[in-house]
């Protein structure tokens, strides 16, 4: 007869305890939608500080102006557009999409690391109602968020200039950060 694991018994009553003290899902409607509206102003303020204050206005300050008005792109290959666009100079786009499986790729990845940093935030906002947010869990929580954009921005940039050099290795810190924010 085998007997009871101390460890084992003590590790999953701690589990089992922290888990049914935990936030419960979002049930309540105002809940969801704070949760939604604190997700999307969240995710949408990452790129714009990054490239829009941190590359524009201090890392690379000096360049150049564009002028869209004559720029043109001979790479976009156009099967976003349908018919109403051909290959070959096509007029100035904010994004281009071409029909690729590293397209597919990168929207994939956005659309997962969209979905995490929502369903985050939509646990963390009953915490924060109810005042049951841990000050130095909630550290730790905003740390970690950082390294996991920059595994995004990595990963779509791997993907958008087909360079993989790094994408095993790269792949390895990314687990390593999932594992450290689930246990946060």
């Amino acid at each position: 007869m085998v007997k009871d694991n101390f460890v084992q018994t003590f590790l999953e009553s701690r589990l089992t305890a922290l888990h049914n003290t935990s936030a419960p899902s979002v049930t309540n409607y105002k809940q969801k939608i704070i949760a939604f509206i604190v997700a999307t102003v969240l995710i949408s303020l990452l790129p714009i500080l990054h490239i829009g204050v941190f590359y524009a206005k201090i890392w690379v300050p000096q360049k150049g102006y564009i002028d869209k008005r004559t720029c043109s792109n001979t790479c976009f290959d156009t099967i976003f557009r349908g018919s109403y666009e051909n290959p070959g100079a096509t007029p100035y786009k904010h994004v281009y999409f071409n029909a690729t499986w590293q397209t597919s790729r990168i929207w994939i990845f956005t659309v997962v690391f969209i979905l995490l940093a929502y369903e985050s935030i939509k646990y963390l906002i009953p915490l924060m109602r109810r005042r049951k947010l841990r000050t130095s869990m909630f550290c730790l929580y905003l740390v970690n968020l950082y390294p996991h954009y920059y595994s995004w921005w990595s990963y779509f940039s791997y993907y958008n200039e087909d360079f993989y050099n790094y994408f095993k290795h790269h792949f390895m810190f990314t687990v390593t950060e999932i594992i450290a924010t689930c246990i946060v």
